[in-house]
This record gives C-alpha cells, structure tokens and sequence, in this order.
C-alpha cells in the first residue's frame, strides 16, 4: 500500500513538473519574459501575455487531464479469430486444476501430522493438524489424524468430535470409512473404560 502511495507520489511529481516545464516552453515562445525578475508590473505586454497564458495553461491541463481519462475498451475478437485459436490450442477435458496452494500446505501439514503421531509426539501433532485444519477444513484426514493424537493420549471425549467430522468428510471414501468406524470403536472402549475407573 505504502508503495502504491509513493509511486502515486513520483508519477504526481513527474506529472506536475512536466505540465510546468511545457507551459515554460510555450510562454517562451510566445515571447513572454521568463525568469524570477519577470513580474507582471515589468511585463509591457501585461493584458496579452494574461489571456494568452491562461489559454495556454488551460489548454495544457485539458489535454493532459483528459489524456489520463481515456477509458479503455476490450477489442472484440472476431468469431473466426477465436475458432483458429480453440483448434490451436485444444483443452484437455478433465484435466485437473490441481490443489489450491492452502490445500496443499494443508496436506504437507497433515502428513507432518501422521509422523508425528507414529512417533508418540501427539501434542506436536494435534498443533500441526489444527493447523492444516484451519488452512483447509474440508480434508477429513486432518480429523481423523486430530482425533487418533487425542485417543493416543487417552482424552475420549476430545477425540470423539472429531472422529465425526472425519466419519462425515471421508464419506464414499471406503477405506478410510473403515479406519474411521475402527477408530469410533476404540474410542468407545476407552469411554467405557473410563466410565469404569469413576
């Protein structure tokens, strides 16, 4: 933002140092003294040089003004032109756009996660995946990983939520809705176990 102002500034400067530079070279040519000493009360052609200074001036900001004015308008490329085009360059149908850059920091993290997880660090991973989480909350993998770190730590009721968010995004996905089922079972025997140990 603070670029744009002083680029705005200096094209401003330019703009306006230009304007005065031209409107110099015009009353000179018109033979109007110029200088510092030159003052309207020395000047003989006083009436003249006014009214022919100020048609200059303004005919020069005019011009300049509506230069930077002008509306740009597409150019209608004729049907002919857009059909040699199409041929020359075929679509590839179903070709994938690819991952959005968050959704694929999302899976790095999510896979950062996952070893995490294999190796027992599960307050690490639970920080990794609520992150990959918060890049791209559609990917039901991150949930199901957030909620193996909370079962691995024995928090049933923080791993359960969870799991049901990872049971309704991996839908239609049949292995890992197995997983998912597997890990609602676990979750329910250390529900049960903790209900016992009260």
């Amino acid at each position: 933002m603070i670029r744009s102002y002083f680029k705005i500034v200096f094209w401003l400067n330019v703009f306006v140092g230009a304007s005065f530079k031209i409107l110099e070279i015009l009353m000179y040519a018109c033979g109007f003294k110029l200088g510092p000493a030159a003052t309207l009360n020395q000047n003989p052609n006083f009436e003249t040089a006014s009214s022919k200074s100020i048609c200059i001036m303004a005919f020069c900001l005019l011009s300049i003004g509506l230069a930077g004015c002008v509306k740009q308008t597409p150019v209608e490329v004729p049907v002919e032109s857009r059909e040699k085009i199409s041929r020359a360059e075929p679509e590839q149908p179903g070709a994938p756009a690819g991952p959005s850059p968050r959704a694929q920091a999302s899976l790095k993290l999510t896979d950062q996660g996952r070893r995490l997880i294999e190796a027992g660090k599960t307050d690490n991973a639970i920080s990794i995946l609520e992150q990959a989480i918060s890049l791209n909350p559609g990917n039901g993998q991150n949930y199901y990983y957030l909620s193996e770190a909370w079962l691995m730590k024995g928090f049933a009721a923080e791993a359960r939520p969870f799991n049901r968010l990872a049971e309704s995004h991996l839908k239609g996905d049949k292995d890992w809705e197995q997983l998912v089922t597997r890990q609602a079972e676990r979750i329910a025997k250390l529900e049960e176990k903790i209900k016992k140990s009260r």
